[in-house]
C-alpha cells in the first residue's frame, strides 16, 4: 500500500503517517480474519478477541466473558417463571499489559535513496507495522500454547489414545510416539468430536466466525497445525476424498499458512514458522524416543484475547514523534550527523488464552499433540 511523505511539522499529518504503521500492524497479522472486537467481553465471535483497554503498561485488568445460555430451565405451559430461571454464568480471567517495541535502522540514508527507487522514509512505516504484526503473531501462538494455565484433559489429546494423558505435561508428551500418533483423519475426527462435545466449567466449545476472502462469514472451528503434522495427514489414503474445500481459495485467509481443507467442521491450516527464530508449534525431542512433537491447536469462539492499551506520548524533544490514538507510538531520530535514521515503534499489548477462573480450564483452545518425526 502507498504511504504519505513523512511530515515534518503538522501534528495531524504525523498522526496520519503513523496510521500507516498501525494499519500494517493489522494487515500483517496473519490471524486477522479470525479476529473480532470483543466489546469488553460481551461479544465473543472470532477465535481471537481484540480489546482496547483504558490501561497502560504494567496494568492488569479483570476480564469477564459470558458463557452460552442454558435451555434446561425453559418452562412449558403455565409453569411459574419467577424465581425458577437459570443464572447467567460468566467466566473470569485477567489480562496484563506490557510495553513492546523495537528500533529499525536505516543506515547511510542518503546513499540508500540514491541506489534504490524505494522511498526509504515512507517504506519504513510499512516495515514498522510488519515487524510489530509478526511479533504479535508470535505472542498469540505463545499464549495459545501456554500449558501452565487452563490445562484439562477435556481440552488436551496426546496422540491417538486418551491413556497418554498424564497430570504432568512432560510425561504425557513422552507418550507420543512416531508410529501410532501421526496425524490421520481418524485421529483428527476423534479429536474434533472430543473437543466439541466435552464441556468445561462454562460450556462447550463453539465454532468461531471466520471472514472469507469475499467478506462472507462462516462459523467453523479453526485448526492450526505444524507442517510436519500436515505432511502426515496428506498421506492418509482417504485424504483426497474426505477433506472438503481443498481448492476453495475463499478459505485461504491466514497468511503464512497453507489452507488444507475442511474436515468435520474444522478448517485446517498448516502454519509455517513465523520467522527463522520462532517455530512455536514444534516441540523438539520431547516425544517417545526423543522424537519431535507437533503442538497443534483447534480453536473455537473466544479462544484468546489480544488487548491494546494506551501508550504515553513520547518526549517532545524527539524530532519526529507520531502516535495513533495512543495505541502505537512511532518515533524517529537521526544519528551520525544525519547519515543514519533510527525509527522505533512501541505498543502496549496483552496476550491471554482465555481460561475460566471458576474451574481453571481452557475455554475454547484445544490442544492436539502428534508426531512430528522428521519434521521441519
Amino acid at each position: 500500500m502507498s504511504t504519505a511523505t513523512v511530515p515534518t511539522n503538522s501534528v495531524l499529518a504525523r498522526k496520519q503517517w503513523a496510521d500507516t504503521a498501525l494499519t500494517q500492524h493489522f494487515n500483517k497479522f496473519p490471524l486477522l480474519n479470525i479476529m473480532s472486537d470483543g466489546n469488553g467481553g460481551m461479544t465473543l465471535k472470532g477465535a481471537i478477541i481484540k480489546e482496547t483497554l483504558e490501561a497502560g503498561e504494567g496494568d492488569t485488568k479483570d476480564y469477564a466473558f459470558r458463557a452460552p445460555t442454558s435451555t434446561s430451565t425453559v418452562k412449558t405451559g403455565d409453569q411459574r417463571l419467577q424465581g425458577t430461571g437459570g443464572s447467567i454464568t460468566y467466566g473470569k480471567d485477567s489480562i496484563t499489559l506490557s510495553e513492546f517495541g523495537d528500533e529499525l535502522q536505516v543506515k547511510n540514508r542518503t546513499m540508500n535513496k540514491t541506489r534504490t527507487k524505494i522511498d526509504v522514509d515512507n517504506d519504513t512505516s510499512e516495515a514498522l507495522g510488519e515487524q510489530s504484526g509478526r511479533f504479535a503473531m508470535v505472542k498469540v501462538l505463545q499464549a495459545l500454547t501456554d500449558v501452565t494455565a487452563g490445562r484439562t484433559q477435556k481440552r488436551y489429546l496426546y496422540g491417538s489414545a486418551e491413556a497418554n494423558y498424564n497430570a504432568t505435561h512432560a510425561t504425557a508428551l513422552a507418550n507420543v510416539d512416531a508410529t501410532d500418533d501421526k496425524l490421520t483423519l481418524d485421529l483428527l475426527g476423534d479429536a474434533i468430536t472430543k473437543f466439541r462435545t466435552q464441556s468445561t466449567g462454562i460450556g462447550f466449545m463453539q465454532p468461531a466466525e471466520v471472514i472469507l476472502k469475499d467478506d462472507s462469514v462462516v462459523e467453523k472451528f479453526i485448526g492450526l497445525f505444524h507442517p510436519a503434522a500436515i505432511r502426515d495427514l496428506k498421506k492418509d489414503p482417504n485424504f483426497k476424498t474426505a477433506v472438503l474445500q481443498k481448492d476453495n481459495a475463499l478459505f485461504d485467509v491466514i497468511s503464512g499458512s497453507n489452507f488444507v481443507g475442511e474436515y468435520e467442521g474444522c478448517l485446517i491450516y498448516g502454519l509455517d514458522p513465523v520467522d527463522t527464530e520462532n517455530d512455536v508449534l514444534l516441540l523438539a525431542g520431547v516425544g517417545a524416543g526423543s522424537i519431535n512433537v507437533a503442538h497443534n491447536l483447534i480453536l473455537g469462539k473466544g479462544a484468546m484475547v489480544v488487548a491494546y492499551g494506551k501508550e504515553a506520548e513520547p518526549d517532545t524533544s524527539i524530532k519526529y514523534s507520531m502516535s495513533n490514538n495512543g495505541n502505537m507510538i512511532i518515533t524517529k531520530v537521526g544519528d551520525d550527523h544525519g547519515r543514519d535514521t533510527l525509527w522505533a515503534w512501541r505498543n502496549v499489548m496483552g496476550f491471554r488464552k482465555l481460561v475460566d477462573g471458576n474451574t481453571n480450564e481452557d475455554y475454547a483452545a484445544a490442544h492436539l499433540f502428534t508426531s512430528a518425526k522428521g519434521g521441519l
